[in-house]
């Protein structure tokens, strides 16, 4: 229990973690919207700027390397000095080395400023070739008029914000494995003979298997939710160890033991918040959130002892109930997809479900059954983008 509260609490701290820089670059997000939305209003790079440099502030990953080019380019646009914002893209270029600008985002005079930044052995600049001037008399010599070529105007085109969403909803199928549980033991006494009757109940949750549906919504490129049906059985193993006194001579109790095996079953419904990372046909997400566990198992109901005399020896049987029992728990892990398409994609995750409650058999002539439904659990499946 110690362990499972450290790394329930593990678990929580990073998921604040996650979820703190997710809320950081949603807002950076806002503010690349807000700012480009500015500019293309007004064409006044230094009311868009501000917009840009504290989104920069904001974010991380990617997200920090398109504002970081953006306020470079509202810098750039003013007519500033290379220096002023050259820092701008040296950062950017730090966490993106391979970054590239698209023409239709920004002018040819800035991608020139950008490409000389990111490869300064290239723009080394080649010594001018000047002709020999042509032999003419002066006879042949005439003025000549030198017409300027028209300027055509450049149209730039809008700067679009890349915040939209190509597939807001997902559905995901997955087939699980887990490992096995720990033993857990419970014991209480029963008056006999003057004396108790002690009993111990040791269960053990074998391997179990699960089956997952789940249905989710992308809030934006980093961040979604998910609600989903998990429907979990696991092996149970139960095992009961019985002192019981002699009913001739005091203090020399007698042993006896009997076992059980039976499923552990539950449908698991649960709620993830989602964050994710990005990269070209992989995603990595991490998820985490409530579960509410809907249980089931066959558990004790009543333990006879068989005393028969000269009461050597003693043997023992029991009967037992199908019990169920509701309770909410949590569930949190990370999965990593690969998509062959826009639509279509392959998954495998790592989940950890952690539910718990006490089987209490109608007759309550025996304790009730503390079970721990859940554990690590691992598998893989099919997600699908729409």
């Amino acid at each position: 229990m110690k362990n499972k509260a450290i790394f329930s609490v593990l678990f929580a701290l990073l998921f604040v973690m996650f979820l703190s820089v997710a809320v950081d670059n949603e807002k950076a997000l806002d503010l690349i919207k807000k700012g480009n939305e500015s500019y293309r209003a007004h064409k006044i790079p230094s009311q868009a700027f501000p917009y840009f440099k504290q989104a920069a502030d904001l974010a991380t990953g990617y997200v920090k390397v398109d504002a970081l080019l953006k306020a470079a380019y509202m810098s750039h646009l003013q007519g500033n000095k290379i220096t002023t914002y050259q820092n701008f893209i040296k950062d950017a270029l730090k966490i993106n080395p391979e970054k590239r600008l698209e023409p239709a985002d920004y002018r040819a005079s800035f991608r020139q400023v950008f490409s000389d930044i990111k490869s300064p052995e290239k723009t080394t600049a080649k010594p001018a070739v000047t002709k020999p001037a042509s032999k003419t008399t002066p006879a042949q010599a005439r003025p000549s008029v030198i017409k300027a070529p028209a300027k055509t105007p450049i149209r730039q085109k809008p700067l679009r914000a890349k915040t939209s969403i190509k597939n807001k909803y997902f559905v995901k199928i997955s087939y699980a494995m887990g490992m096995a549980g720990s033993d857990q033991t419970q014991s209480w006494t029963e008056p006999l003979y003057g004396e108790n009757t002690e009993y111990t109940l040791v269960n053990k949750t074998g391997k179990s298997s699960s089956f997952n549906l789940a249905f989710g919504y992308n809030l934006s490129k980093t961040m979604g939710v998910g609600l989903g049906a998990i429907i979990y059985s696991s092996d149970l193993d139960a095992t009961v160890n019985a002192s019981v006194p002699s009913p001739w001579v005091f203090n020399s109790p007698r042993t006896a033991s009997g076992a059980y095996a039976t499923t552990l079953k539950a449908t698991i419904f649960y709620l993830d918040f989602i964050y994710k990372f990005n990269f070209s046909k992989f995603s990595l997400n991490f998820f985490a959130g409530p579960a509410y566990f809907n249980s089931s198992s066959e558990v004790i109901s009543a333990i006879d002892i068989q005393d028969v005399f000269p009461n050597d020896t003693v043997t023992i049987s029991f009967t037992t109930e199908k019990v169920k029992k509701n309770s909410f728990g949590f569930t949190g892990g990370l999965d990593l997809n690969y998509f062959f398409s826009s639509h279509l994609g392959v998954f495998v995750e790592g989940r950890y479900l952690s539910g718990s409650g006490t089987f209490m058999p109608a007759s309550q002539k025996v304790p009730g059954i503390k079970l721990t439904v859940g554990g690590f659990n691992v598998g893989a499946g099919l997600v699908f983008q729409f």
